[in-house]
């Protein structure tokens, strides 16, 4: 009601000038050249004034917004780059925040020629390659730190053993989206059906030896399947969890003790109780720990198995110490759990948290 809106003071805010953007970047990286940043927002306002203002092209996926954030990230990709600041070299961060985002290639020819107008050199650079090594993986200059040993996956226990099905025509997509995992950017995959989508973030996943979670959404699907909900809680799905968390952990403990005899004893130790719980586990016609007495102690046997091993090698605290700490408390939760409800994170917040 306009009644309620005339209580609010309108205040009108200016686009900042180019002098703004160019003071502004220059104090927050006052390590990057003047005359680099300089030429950063020259690119940066000629390609908002053509594609926002004017539409001379890029009007496919409109409506585009170029400004400080962008180049903010630019500058930020630029020194995350560890090497000498070069105006030949930041053309390949140009294409990560500004070629990527045009859905057509001729859209990125004109682009590409405002960058060479700009800076005297293409935009596109050298073709990208790809490195792999024990742990990490390099594509275009971009590292991503690879998981040494099998990923702890949260939905399924199946480890990622698929040789990987990479194109070339897929190397720059994989490179930006490299770029926005190292940074912690949100990233929106966008084009047609099989053009690669699902196939970048897959094959990122399995060379980094990491679990990816996917979810499917449909037009009802409901945002509690992202976010999380309030749910009572349930034994048997207590237990689940808690021998989920037992599964990861010996499968990485199975890689972890091996440097040394008595790492190699203690494993044995661990084997011993996992195989115990396995056959309490066949043996007993209900998993329920409320309904047969011997499952209880054969989890908390398992448990201070690991604990012994955690002692004599800390990197299973460093790998696994997320899943003890949850195996345990879960334990402790199934005495009496009646009638109560807790907060159930969404996959959307799991992977915030956790990715």
């Amino acid at each position: 009601p306009k009644s309620f809106l005339n209580r609010f003071t309108k205040v009108y805010v200016e686009a900042l000038t180019a002098d703004d953007l160019v003071s502004i970047v220059a104090t927050r990286f006052p390590s990057l050249p003047k005359a680099l940043v300089e030429k950063m927002v020259t690119f940066n306002c000629m390609v908002h004034e053509e594609v926002v203002e004017r539409r001379a092209y890029g009007q496919i996926g409109s409506p585009w917004e170029f400004n400080l954030r962008d180049v903010f990230r630019w500058c930020q990709l630029i020194l995350a780059d560890g090497y000498a600041v070069e105006e030949q070299g930041v053309g390949k961060f140009a294409e990560t925040i500004y070629l990527q985002r045009l859905r057509t290639q001729s859209d990125r020819i004109m682009l590409s020629k405002r960058y060479k107008e700009c800076f005297g050199n293409s935009i596109w650079g050298r073709e990208h390659t790809l490195f792999l090594s024990d742990r990490s993986v390099t594509i275009g200059g971009t590292t991503l730190k690879r998981n040494l040993y099998q990923p702890q996956t949260t939905a399924s226990d199946r480890p990622l053993v698929v040789e990987p099905n990479l194109l070339r025509s897929l190397i720059r997509p994989m490179h930006a989206v490299a770029n926005c995992i190292n940074k912690n950017w949100p990233c929106l995959l966008v084009g047609p059906p099989s053009s690669g989508k699902s196939t970048v973030v897959r094959v990122l996943s399995e060379i980094c030896n990491m679990h990816l979670e996917e979810i499917s959404l449909t037009p009802n699907s409901d945002v509690n399947e992202l976010i999380g909900c309030f749910e009572q809680v349930d034994a048997a799905e207590n237990e689940k969890v808690i021998f989920q968390c037992l599964n990861r952990i010996h499968r990485i403990v199975s890689q972890v003790l091996l440097q040394d005899p008595a790492q190699i004893k203690v494993l044995g130790k661990i084997y011993a109780s996992h195989a115990y719980l396995h056959e309490v586990l066949l043996s007993t016609a209900s998993s329920s720990m409320k309904s047969d007495e011997g499952l209880k102690p054969a989890v908390q046997q398992l448990l201070h198995s690991i604990d012994d091993a955690a002692k004599i090698c800390p990197e299973i605290m460093s790998r696994c110490g997320n899943d003890i700490e949850l195996a345990r408390n879960r334990l402790n939760q199934n005495k009496d759990i009646k009638g109560i409800f807790r907060w159930v994170d969404g996959i959307l917040v799991q992977a915030l948290q956790n990715g």
